[in-house]
């Protein structure tokens, strides 16, 4: 549960064995895309570098709703931290 309202969200990625375009997500924030084609590898120059993306969302009925949806391979998250 967090406060109504502005929050920033903090995620972190980190690939942990395959190789750029083995695994592509989005991410969605309250039912909006976020981030698309999200390719952890690629993004972050390999695999076991961590990664982030931060972005602004807004807490409803005490609650933020995070997916990730894949759209090759499975998605992955490895920290998700609200301020």
């Amino acid at each position: 549960p967090v406060a109504d309202g502005p929050h920033s969200v903090i995620l972190t990625f980190v690939e942990p064995s395959l190789h750029p375009g083995e695994r592509i997500f989005d991410v969605f924030a309250n039912e909006q895309k976020i981030v698309a084609n999200l390719d952890v590898a690629a993004a972050a120059g390999g695999a076991l570098i961590a990664y982030q993306r931060r972005f602004e969302v807004n807490a409803r009925e005490g609650k933020v709703i995070l997916e990730f949806r894949p759209t090759k391979g499975d998605a992955i998250v490895s920290a998700i931290e609200m301020q």
